[in-house]
């Protein structure tokens, strides 16, 4: 017999449907608050740590702060079914950032496998933490989007030498668009094309890294 069709996605039109179908319990399992004007990020957290359904949730263009991330960051360990976070054009910034990489970096109950943080105005606090977590042995993410983002080359030995230990998952690590000069750039290429080494792709462009997160991260 062949497999259900998942069920579509949920879109929430304004914060408060946001926060009453997360704090319900609902069971959907896709979430798009894209350009949702979904109001403060920690009203909408507090709401995810009753919900155990969802598994991808999109809340890009919401001009969500570091303040807000935060919040979202701390929810994540009571929200262990999320599989798929999209934060994409936000203000995350570093500190952000930062927290994230906390808690998707402490190998306990959160489980992403994608998160998208692209346009973000992450510098290299923020990316070479979010870096760390993202291949850190037991980690659980395969997919990571950074791309148009203020990390440089400062970030590129620390992510060759760990893309390339035992027990990295990552597979695409999107950087184009960010502060990387031609010669680091030539270096995180070749940890791409050693054998050995998890990683696949540093991404392309929207419609290039769009699809490759569909394909190593195939949520329904």
């Amino acid at each position: 017999m062949a497999d259900a069709e998942p069920p579509p996605a949920t879109k929430a039109r304004t914060a408060a449907e946001a926060v009453a179908a997360l704090d319900g319990g609902a069971t959907f399992c896709r979430f798009d608050c894209m350009r949702g004007g979904i109001g403060p990020a920690t009203t909408l957290a507090a709401a995810m740590r009753g919900n155990a359904t969802v598994t991808n949730l999109d809340l890009s263009c919401n001009s969500i702060d570091a303040a807000g991330c935060a919040a979202l960051a701390g929810a994540l360990g009571r929200h262990a079914s999320l599989r798929r976070l999209n934060l994409g054009a936000n203000a995350v910034c570093d500190g952000g950032a930062v927290a994230l990489a906390a808690a998707i970096g402490g190998g306990g109950a959160v489980r992403l496998e994608a998160l998208d943080l692209h346009a973000n105005a992450i510098r290299d606090e923020g990316g070479a933490a979010l870096l760390a977590a993202a291949v850190a042995p037991g980690g659980s993410l395969t997919a990571l989007d950074l791309r148009s983002n203020y990390i440089s080359d400062a970030v590129v030995a620390a992510l060759v030498e760990g893309v390339q230990q035992a027990g990295s998952k990552l597979k695409l690590c999107a950087l184009t668009g960010c502060d990387i000069t031609p010669g680091a750039w030539a270096q995180l290429e070749a940890a791409v094309a050693s054998p050995g080494t998890a990683l696949e792709s540093l991404g392309g462009d929207d419609d290039a890294t769009a699809a490759l997160l569909g394909t190593i991260c195939a949520i329904s």
